[in-house]
């Protein structure tokens, strides 16, 4: 039997596929970050973790997912729901840089990933993880209670 994930209890399951999508690329990302000199991949997954987790908030929420990649619109978007979303809004923006710049050659935007900025990404994906998963709970926590007031109704 495997390990249960904290993404395991949610209900709605394209949200709790979001999430799982981007629980396994910030596994990926960190398994790989000491073994690669590939930085600027890692820097990519971890927008790509970012952009999961909040259309997988969008998604648990019953909002239509917008077709876009840009953190700080989704995170504007999730904020509508939460407005503690704004308190990462200079990771959303260093990050988005990496969505970009990643997938061009460095010989057309000059840009070179470090070991540091792969690692900066990797913590700050951490960091909100845990923001999610807190919100998660405290979703459910809601929940339960609306169904405790219904049933007792």
């Amino acid at each position: 039997m495997s390990k249960k994930e904290w993404f395991d209890k949610i209900e709605n399951p394209l949200a709790r596929e979001w999430f799982k999508m981007g629980n396994e690329d910030f596994r990926y990302a960190k398994d790989t970050f000491s073994d690669t000199e590939n930085y600027r991949m890692i820097c990519f997954i971890c927008h790509q973790v970012f952009e999961k987790y909040l259309k997988g908030y969008l998604q648990l929420n019953g909002c239509m997912i917008p077709r876009i990649h840009n953190l700080l619109e989704l995170a504007k978007i999730s904020a509508k729901l939460n407005k503690h979303f704004l308190n990462y809004e200079g990771t959303y923006i260093e990050l988005n840089d990496y969505y970009i710049d990643t997938r061009y050659p460095v010989m057309a935007y000059g840009e070179i990933f470090k070991k540091k900025d792969a690692f900066d990404a990797l913590r700050s994906v951490k960091e909100f993880e845990k923001f999610i998963i807190i919100i998660i709970n405290n979703f459910y926590a809601k929940e339960g209670n609306k169904r405790g007031k219904k049933q007792k109704d």
